[in-house]
């Protein structure tokens, strides 16, 4: 839902039709009232808008501005603009205060096996899930860039997924794989807006695993950066205006600026800043044993920690990746029955 002023394109009466509103089209001025009002009637003239014409613009592009001014009661109202996406793990969700963001761009960031493409995985099925289930009721686009996408992974994960409604979670996942800008670049122009346009309301993700996939070998970092603001750009527009959350992930490299060897997330400074969130993702040296669907699984523990978030405190949770999928971990809630430790 579009928020704010209406578009005057849409409310301005006959007498603004024709060359008016092809000259003020030309200055991309159709849709930005507050400059045109700005604007002194010595300029509109210098414009070549004709002198009767003037008093009807202002009044019309001042109706426009001042009668659809969004208030923070009224901003409230849209329900749609709060909407999360839970990884129905209650460490986790807790932490992420109800879970992913619709409209943002959240990243997910960690050494290679931190479990970062679990927690991709589990999203893509949530978001399918009835809202009385804490689902949004969605779909999910999935572009894989590392490697072939785990669709063996996600079968299993399906079978886990208990819910009452008949959901064919495999069916609600669009799939892609590559690993250029110049691909993501298409897509984004093209297969994009015809799944969201097929799929009105409907698609509430958009999963890259990875970014560093697509980036990480270009070594014309102007140019690179440059792709990456025009993709991303279009990408925010297209989630602002279909209400979908955007997760990203990312590698880890050596920071070159310290010598004990600590980690940052790869491709560089100007990635994160065309980022809402960022998430790191760790995998400890703490070995648990859990019973799973009657068997007992050795599994690592894993953590998430919020780097920066305008909504977020820098806080951390635990959670295992087991057979199921992504589970929240607290030792002082877990049976002791189902808990032998042992240390690596």
């Amino acid at each position: 839902m579009s928020l704010g002023p209406e578009p005057v394109s849409s409310i301005y009466d006959s007498r603004l039709r024709g060359n008016t509103l092809k000259l003020l089209d030309k200055k991309n001025l159709i849709n930005r009232p507050h400059i045109v009002l700005k604007t002194s009637f010595y300029t509109l003239t210098k414009w070549n808008i004709p002198e009767r014409s003037h008093s009807e613009l202002k009044t019309i592009f001042g109706k426009t501005l001042f009668t659809k001014l969004e208030t923070a009661d009224s901003y409230f109202s849209h329900e749609e603009k709060f909407e999360k996406i839970k990884l129905n793990a209650d460490s986790l969700d807790s932490l992420l205060q109800g879970g992913i963001d619709l409209g943002c761009i959240t990243e997910f960031y960690g050494q290679s096996g931190s479990g970062k493409t679990q927690l991709c995985l589990q999203l893509a099925l949530n978001c399918q899930l009835p809202r009385h289930l804490g689902g949004l009721d969605g779909k999910a686009i999935y572009i894989s860039t590392d490697k072939a996408f785990p669709i063996k992974r996600l079968a299993k994960m399906e079978k886990a997924m208990n819910t009452e409604s008949k959901i064919k979670f495999m069916d609600n996942i669009f799939i892609f794989e590559f690993n250029t800008g110049k691909n993501l670049q298409h897509f984004v122009e093209n297969d994009l807006k015809m799944i969201l346009s097929v799929n009105q309301g409907c698609v509430k993700l958009l999963i890259i695993d990875s970014i560093a996939g697509i980036y990480r070998t270009e070594t014309n970092y102007i140019e690179r950066a440059k792709e990456m603001c025009k993709i991303f750009r279009e990408l925010q527009k297209a989630a602002d205006k279909h209400n979908f959350a955007i997760v990203a992930t990312n590698h880890v490299t050596s920071d070159p600026n310290k010598l004990n060897n600590s980690e940052i997330p790869a491709i560089g400074n100007f990635w994160s800043t065309l980022l809402t969130t960022r998430i790191r993702v760790n995998k400890t040296e703490r070995i648990q044993q859990f019973k799973v669907n009657d068997q007992e699984e050795a599994l690592k523990i894993r953590t998430i920690k919020v780097d920066f978030s305008p909504r977020l405190p820098p806080n951390t949770a635990e959670f295992i990746v087991s057979s199921n999928g992504v589970q929240s971990f607290s030792e002082d809630r877990l049976p002791s029955k189902q808990l032998r430790e042992s240390r690596t």
